[in-house]
């Protein structure tokens, strides 16, 4: 991604800010603080034919959380959260993981679910690798707490034990793992043999399955055959190395496993996979990013404020003067 000047875009930006301000306040929208008395600057107006839904996202520093409905311009009206800054959402629904403060170290979470909807319900304190795989809907998560075992967490139910390490939910909501010969199993019959060492899965909307493998490459599949293979670039990581880019692939990549979003030095990059139908490759200034549910668009965490960019179609960009940590866009 090119940073937002590069965009052809500084004066673009600001006339879809200020044209986006004089319209919402023309219709009257007000948006109301969610969880302290300071006025929050109204949620923009998408670029053209963005999907809306919920964007939540982690205040920096004291690693509050925070969501806004994209829809109405409104902040939801959301409990004062213990985090660690840490958060993982489904595409689709109302549900996300945080992480919670601990003092336990190692590999392991602490970590609590939080309806955007019914943000007083309870879900309980969980323990395990905080890498969550969601189920189509969002409703339902599953996570590892040995690397052959995990629970599952379905709506209303209690945590159901899994004999297994859960990688990610098929389209139709069967769980899938990774055995030892690399062959993802889903329902206990191997669907394909990885060509290598499998390090994440992720299912598109579209029904393909992306597979991270050893050396930073996603493989493409299409009813279980290989139909595309990308290397995404490595970035120096704080620690001098070249590290893999990529965290959480079922976020990272885009809802048709067709691009990819990375962090790195103060950066996001859109990396073309092979069948990304939008602008690429692209760089902007930021933190942390999330693809909109459509894949139509990206909303990047600057330094000072969230900026909502139109990748696919004419492109445009839109700012909103909210300071954001990591974040996740939730399709409603």
């Amino acid at each position: 991604m090119v940073a937002v000047a590069a965009l052809g875009a500084a004066a673009l930006t600001d006339a879809l800010r200020d044209r986006t301000t004089t319209e919402e306040a023309r219709d009257g929208r007000a948006a109301t603080a969610a969880t302290t008395d300071e006025v929050e600057p109204s949620v923009p107006r998408l670029p053209g034919g963005a999907a809306a839904g919920l964007l939540a996202f982690n205040v920096p520093g004291g690693c509050e959380l925070r969501a806004a409905d994209l829809r109405s311009g409104r902040m939801l009206d959301l409990p004062r959260l213990e985090t660690s800054c840490e958060l993982h959402a489904p595409r689709v629904g109302t549900r996300v993981a945080y992480s919670t403060l601990d003092d336990e170290g190692g590999s392991k979470r602490r970590f609590s679910i939080l309806d955007l909807e019914n943000p007083r319900a309870s879900f309980g304190d969980y323990l395990g690798y905080f890498w969550i795989a969601w189920g189509p809907d969002g409703s339902t998560l599953a996570w590892c707490d040995s690397g052959r075992s995990g629970l599952e967490l379905s709506r209303g139910k209690r945590p159901k034990r899994l004999h297994q390490c859960p990688q990610a939910y098929d389209p139709s909501g069967v769980l899938a793992s990774v055995n030892d010969r690399q062959q993802i199993v889903i329902g206990g019959r191997p669907l394909l043999r990885a060509r290598r060492p499998v390090w994440q899965l992720a299912w598109g909307v579209d029904d393909s399955l992306a597979v991270l493998v050893d050396g930073c490459r996603v493989d493409r599949y299409e009813g279980g055959r290989l139909v595309g293979a990308a290397r995404v670039p490595r970035s120096t990581s704080y620690f001098g190395r070249l590290d893999c880019p990529l965290g959480d692939i079922s976020s990272d990549l885009a809802p048709d496993n067709c691009a990819a979003l990375t962090v790195g030095g103060g950066y996001v990059r859109l990396v073309d996979l092979g069948c990304f139908q939008g602008h690429a490759p692209r760089t902007y200034k930021g933190a942390y990013a999330d693809w909109s549910p459509d894949g139509k668009c990206i909303a990047v965490a600057e330094a000072d404020a969230v900026v909502f960019h139109r990748v696919v179609g004419p492109e445009a960009s839109v700012r909103w003067n909210v300071v954001a940590g990591q974040l996740a866009w939730l399709g409603g």
